[in-house]
């Protein structure tokens, strides 16, 4: 869908869905025993407000008219955020397969293949995944914080994580669930692909791999405490591109609410006695530190209500913050500490349909003369599910 009109009939359409789901769920269509078929929508209204939306100098960094204009127009007014189809197969009792088309921005119009993956269970609560399947992290967390529709979970909103790559992975629990954990091997590129230099969009080259693991424990009181760690070589066919990831999770919830605390280190190890390599403006991060801090409580005799809110703050390159240089020449995304605030309501119609009112706070160095953005983005937004 592109174009207002039509961004402007799918928010109709989703509407009019929401009306006739907060009587009752609608379920996936089932086609045979083990056939069905799911989707998936995120829609919203968003009012803007800030520095990224005008032509101004900040800094050393001149915010121009035509690129105001392009940030109002992408970020201003109706969207679909996501859109996603899912089709499943229950094969037999320990063989499954599941395909997954998504669309994400409706503004630019990116379409993928999100999973084309199959399942097999090997042993009781031990099973295997092969294809195009989930990574160990950003689906994990976001069962715990369950706002995806309001926007990426920390590691995946930083571009520090995929959500699914290319390859085989193990998941499974011991001791009646308390551990479980989510190990493999991929491609490393992400199921979007990776932009190199050049602009060409490589989803996997086989030249490098990435080794994953996950482990998590799930104790008594609703506690989990949660370990991800993610090696990559030779990304994008580059030697000295090699990702690494470690991030730390901490949770405590009950059915009336839940808080949660993420800590992430994250390092492109590019290698500093090359720095006017090509490569190098092909890393995001510098010995990048960051965390986000959430959580969200229903009221009392209003369970469907629930007021949320969520603080991100990210350093994605260390020499450019600490030294006011960007020593390693990375990319531009990485330009100086961000931070995220937001804060809602939200209220639960049916099981299918969510809607939320949704404050958010963003601001971002932009260069290192102390040029930076801060921005309000007020949105009313809805995740229809059937």
């Amino acid at each position: 869908m592109k174009g207002s009109l039509s961004k402007f009939l799918f928010v109709l359409v989703a509407v009019y869905l929401s009306q006739m789901l907060m009587a009752s769920q609608v379920r996936a269509l089932e086609f045979d025993k083990g056939l069905s078929i799911e989707a998936l929508g995120f829609v919203d209204f968003t009012v803007t407000s800030g520095d990224s939306y005008k032509s101004q100098t900040l800094g050393g960094t001149t915010i121009t008219q035509a690129s105001a204009d392009a940030n109002v127009g992408r970020d201003n007014g109706f969207h679909y955020t996501r859109a996603y189809i899912t089709i499943k197969d229950q094969i037999n009792e320990n063989l499954s397969g599941r395909f997954t088309y998504d669309e994400k921005d409706g503004y630019s119009g990116k379409a993928f293949v999100k999973f084309v993956y199959g399942e097999y269970i090997y042993a009781p609560g031990q099973k295997a995944i092969f294809g195009l399947g989930p990574t160990p992290w950003n689906y994990y967390v976001e069962g715990f914080y369950t706002y995806r529709f309001l926007g990426p979970v920390f590691a995946d909103v930083q571009g520090a994580q995929s959500s699914a790559d290319q390859g085989l992975s193990l998941v499974g629990s011991f001791m009646d669930k308390m551990i479980d954990y989510h190990v493999g091997v991929y491609e490393g590129e992400g199921y979007t692909g990776y932009k190199n230099k050049a602009g060409t969009t490589i989803y996997s080259d086989g030249q490098g791999f990435a080794y994953a693991a996950r482990i998590s424990a799930n104790l008594l009181g609703g506690l989990n405490i949660s370990l991800f760690d993610w090696m990559e070589s030779k990304r994008g066919g580059y030697n000295d591109f090699n990702p690494s990831r470690l991030i730390g999770m901490v949770t405590y919830g009950t059915p009336m609410f839940r808080v949660g605390g993420e800590y992430l280190m994250a390092d492109d190890n590019k290698s500093g006695n090359n720095q006017t390599g090509n490569n190098l403006t092909e890393g995001q991060f510098n010995k990048g530190t960051g965390f986000s801090l959430w959580g969200h409580v229903r009221i009392p005799g209003m369970e469907a209500l629930r007021v949320f809110a969520r603080y991100d703050s990210m350093t994605p390159d260390k020499d450019l913050d600490h030294n006011g240089k960007n020593s390693l020449t990375l990319g531009a995304s990485s330009a100086g500490t961000n931070s995220l605030a937001k804060f809602g309501v939200s209220y639960d119609l049916s099981k299918s349909v969510v809607v939320a009112l949704e404050d958010a706070i963003k601001t971002n160095k932009i260069d290192s003369s102390d040029g930076s953005t801060t921005d309000n983005l007020l949105a009313v937004k809805a995740q229809v599910a059937f």
